[in-house]
């Protein structure tokens, strides 16, 4: 199940109590009003944090389509460069080694491709930003449920804590 990256907040539109802690009314008239201006004031709300998520997600898409365009560079210099080199290939100045099966069987020797191992492609700096907000919130609610732990004076631990 993927992680939820962004929220979008106020998720209730309607839900509003027209009475306080005591169960007086808090609008005393024009009750349907009063839940209609706040259903719209929730709503603009939740447009303004749509437009925050949808600036996220671009920039987050900017970036990642700026690696891919410096990729692309590369993997085009790269054919350019192969292409000039087929481009000068004369097969006829070449020198074809003559032999038989049996002396490639004494050769010990091959040819074998360099291509060097890439290690740490899931390292921290190129995790999305939104999945590094979530880990560093994961971490410190973590910690901080660990110092809460600390202070406990009936010395139970928080269940949440792995």
């Amino acid at each position: 199940m993927p992680f939820v990256q962004r929220v979008l907040e106020p998720k209730f539109l309607s839900r509003t109590s027209l009475r306080d802690e005591n169960g007086k009314p808090r609008v005393t008239d024009e009750e349907l009003q009063a839940v209609t201006n706040c259903t719209l004031s929730n709503a603009l709300r939740q447009l303004a944090s749509l437009v925050l998520l949808a600036e996220d997600i671009f920039s987050e898409l900017t970036s990642q389509l700026e690696g891919i365009t410096e990729r692309s560079k590369c993997a085009r210099t790269k054919i350019e460069f192969i292409h000039e080199l087929v481009e000068k290939y004369d097969p006829k100045i070449v020198p074809v080694p003559e032999g038989s099966l049996s002396d490639f069987a004494l050769r010990k020797i091959h040819y074998t491709a360099s291509n060097p191992l890439r290690k740490e492609l899931f390292t921290a700096d190129t995790r999305p930003a939104s999945l590094r907000n979530l880990y560093e919130k994961a971490t410190t609610d973590r910690l901080s449920a660990s110092i809460l732990d600390q202070l406990r004076r009936d010395s139970q631990h928080s269940p949440y804590l792995l």
